[in-house]
C-alpha cells in the first residue's frame, strides 16, 4: 500500500533583521531561496548562520528553517540534526517547538522506510512515534487553532509509523479515532484503508500461527473486521483509487486467507472472484481520477470566489489528489487489473476450472503488459489448468516451455523428471497453494 502524504506548511514567524548585518543577509538570502524552492542554496546559507554567527538571537529560527530545507531535499539525517535543538524540552517555550517536532516526526519516518536492516528501521520509527506522541500532546494542551489544525494528520503518521514497526494495537486505536473523529475528512477512506490492513495483517498472522485442532475463531474476528472495514473504504463517496484498493484486498482476504482454512473452499473462491471482478484498471482510474481533481479544483474556485480565499484543507486535499494522479500515470506503476486478473485465474484454477483460468490468463497476455514476475505466475498457473482439464499432453507441452523461459525454478525441473503425461507431485502441490495464495 502507498503512502500519501500531505506535508503541511507549518507558520514559521517572521524575524525582524537589520540591515547590512552578515548573519541578516544571509538569512534573507535563506529565506528568498526557500520561498523559491531552492533548498540547496537555503540550506547552505542557514548553515552559514548556525556555524558562524551562533550567538544571534533568532538562531532557532534559523535551524527550524535549515531543518525544513533539508527535510526538502530529501536529506533527513541533516535535517534531523538541525530540527533536534528545537523539539526537545530545553526549546518547551519555543513557538517554533510544534513546527519543528512536526518535521522531526516525518524527518524519523521517512528515514525509516530508507533503512534496510529491521533494528534500525524499527528504532526509527520507534523515534517517530515518540516525536508524534509529544507533538499530540503538545497540540491537545494548545488553545490556538492552528495548532488543532494539526491533529488529524499528525495521528494519521504516528498510526503509520506503528504499523511500519507492527505495533497494531496502537496504530488501530490511532485510526480508530481518525475514523470517529474526523467523519467529514476527505482522508478518510485511507484511513479506513490502514485500518483495514491492520486487521488483515493481523487475521494472516493468526493463521500461520494455528496449531493443529485449533479453532480458528480469532482469525475469523480479525477478517471481520477486515472486510468490514474495506467495504466501508470502497463505499466511501470520496473514494476512487482506494475504492479499487479495498475490492482488491477483498479478494485477497477470500482466496488468501479463508481458503486455507476452509475443507470446501468453494464459496470464499467464488467470492474472491466477484471482488476482483470489481478491480478496475489503471487506465480507468487515471480517468476517474482525473475527473475527481478537476471537480476539487472547481470546488475550490468557487470557495475562493464567495469567501475571498482558498481553503487550506481543499488545498492539500488538490494536492493528495493530484499525486495520486501522477502516480497514476508513471509508466512504472502496476496496472492493478493485471493482479486481479491472474488472481481470478488462481481461483478458477481451485474450482477445477481450468478452461475459464485460461481464458483470463489468455486476456491478460493479449491486452496488458504484465511485469516477468506476472509473466511467470501466468505461464504457471496455465500449466496448472491443462492439469486440471486432463490435458496431459498440453501440461507437458506447456512445461516444457516454462522451463525454457524460467529455467530457474527448481520445482519445476523436479516436475519434469516424473513421468510423461503425468504432471504431479511436487508441483502440483504448489500448484494448489499458489491457487489459494493471494497476490
Amino acid at each position: 500500500m502507498k503512502w500519501f502524504f500531505i506535508v503541511l506548511v507549518c507558520a514559521i514567524s517572521p524575524v525582524a533583521l537589520v540591515r547590512g548585518d552578515a548573519a541578516a543577509d544571509l538569512f534573507t538570502k535563506g529565506d528568498a531561496a526557500m520561498d523559491s524552492g531552492d533548498y540547496k542554496t537555503a540550506a547552505d546559507a542557514f548553515d552559514q548562520i548556525i556555524k558562524g554567527y551562533n550567538s544571534v538571537s533568532y538562531m532557532d529560527e534559523v535551524r527550524v528553517r535549515a531543518g525544513l530545507s533539508y527535510f526538502n531535499l530529501g536529506d533527513y539525517t541533516n535535517a534531523l540534526e538541525r530540527l533536534s535543538k528545537s523539539t526537545g524540552e530545553n526549546a518547551a517555550r519555543s513557538p517554533l517547538r510544534i513546527t519543528a517536532l512536526y518535521y522531526q516526526g516525518l524527518s524519523q519516518f521517512l528515514q525509516g522506510g530508507k533503512l534496510t536492516a529491521d533494528a534500525e528501521r524499527n528504532a526509527m520509527f520507534a523515534q517517530a512515534v515518540t516525536s508524534f506522541t509529544t507533538l499530540i500532546d503538545l497540540i491537545n494542551a494548545s488553545t490556538k487553532p492552528e495548532d488543532k489544525d494539526l491533529l488529524e494528520d499528525v495521528l494519521y503518521y504516528r498510526a503509520s509509523a506503528q504499523l511500519q514497526r507492527e505495533g497494531f494495537d496502537a496504530a488501530e486505536k490511532d485510526l480508530q479515532q481518525l475514523v470517529k473523529d474526523f467523519p467529514a475528512s476527505l482522508g478518510r477512506p485511507d484511513y479506513l484503508l490502514r485500518l483495514g490492513n491492520v486487521y488483515a495483517i493481523q487475521a494472516d498472522k493468526a493463521r500461520l500461527a494455528l496449531k493443529p485442532g485449533e479453532s480458528p475463531d480469532k482469525v475469523r474476528d480479525f477478517v471481520n473486521k477486515a472486510l468490514q472495514t474495506f467495504d466501508r473504504a470502497a463505499h466511501d463517496p470520496n473514494a476512487l483509487v482506494q475504492a479499487n484498493e479495498a475490492n482488491m484486498l477483498q479478494g485477497n482476504i477470500y482466496s488468501g486467507i479463508l481458503v486455507p482454512l476452509d475443507s470446501s473452499p468453494a464459496d470464499d473462491y467464488t467470492k474472491a472472484i466477484n471482488f476482483y471482478r470489481l478491480v478496475r484498471s489503471k487506465d480507468d482510474l487515471i480517468g476517474l481520477q482525473q475527473k475527481r481533481l478537476d471537480e476539487l479544483k472547481l470546488a475550490s474556485q468557487l470557495q475562493a470566489s464567495n469567501a475571498g480565499l482558498m481553503a487550506t484543507e481543499n488545498a492539500r486535499i488538490i494536492e493528495r489528489e493530484r499525486s495520486r494522479l501522477t502516480t497514476l500515470k508513471d509508466k512504472d506503476e502496476p496496472d492493478p487489473v493485471v493482479d486481479a486478473m491472474i488472481n481470478m485465474a488462481k481461483c478458477y484454477n481451485g474450482l477445477k476450472e481450468g478452461d475459464e483460468a485460461r481464458t483470463l490468463l489468455r486476456r491478460v497476455v493479449a491486452h496488458t503488459t504484465p511485469r516477468p514476475d506476472q509473466k511467470q505466475e501466468i505461464d504457471f498457473q496455465m500449466i496448472f489448468s491443462y492439469v486440471l482439464s486432463n490435458q496431459n499432453a498440453k501440461a507437458d507441452a506447456a512445461l516444457s516451455d516454462y522451463l525454457a523461459k524460467h529455467p530457474n525454478d527448481k520445482s519445476a525441473e523436479e516436475s519434469a523428471s516424473t513421468s510423461p503425461g503425468t504432471f504431479t507431485n511436487k508441483k502440483t502441490t504448489r500448484a494448489r497453494s499458489s491457487s489459494s495464495t493471494a497476490a
